[in-house]
């Protein structure tokens, strides 16, 4: 649905690693939507049975780092104006960074910053390129645990049998 543009004042739904974020949130059985925080900031949020998270993105850090403490206390103003719902409070902030961040005082930043877990958890994930596999390791604190294919696709009881039988145990 379109944003309510007289609204916007700072607009986070267009970087190229926030549509690619969300398309593969889509993918996952996430709803998804652009929304207008109370201070007319515009981020998408991504909600399923277990959390609902605002993925934003910036291709430097310093680029973003002066607005993340406001837009984390935003985020958790608009969610506490909705409907009460499950998992209402199992809130995320994660902010995706194109570039590898290296200076050891921005590091130190994002870890405060990371380590401050009151209403929302904020991660940040830096070194971010535009590719779909690096996107989903990004997002992994949001997505089901994949199990690999040479476990999901065995059969335990056949597999048990065979442990047995391997241990001398008759079937």
């Amino acid at each position: 649905r379109p944003l309510d543009s007289s609204r916007v004042m700072k607009d986070w739904t267009h970087h190229p690693l926030v549509i690619q974020a969300e398309e593969l949130l889509r993918a996952e059985g996430f709803s998804t939507d652009a929304v207008v925080l109370p201070s007319g900031t515009a981020l998408f949020v991504a909600e399923d049975v277990y959390s609902v998270a605002a993925i934003t993105a910036s291709d430097s850090w310093h680029q973003a780092a002066p607005d993340i403490d406001l837009l984390a206390t935003d985020f958790a103003n608009w969610a506490l104006s909705r409907s009460p719902r499950d998992k209402q409070w199992d809130l995320y902030l994660i902010l995706l960074v194109s570039t590898p961040v290296i200076e050891d005082e921005e590091l130190a930043e994002i870890e405060e910053l990371v380590s401050d877990v009151r209403y929302v958890r904020r991660l940040v994930r830096h070194g971010v390129p535009l590719d779909m596999g690096c996107i989903r390791t990004a997002l992994a604190p949001l997505l089901t645990i994949q199990l690999p294919p040479r476990i999901s696709e065995r059969d335990p009881f056949k597999a048990l049998v065979a442990a047995l039988r391997s241990q001398g145990v008759d079937a």
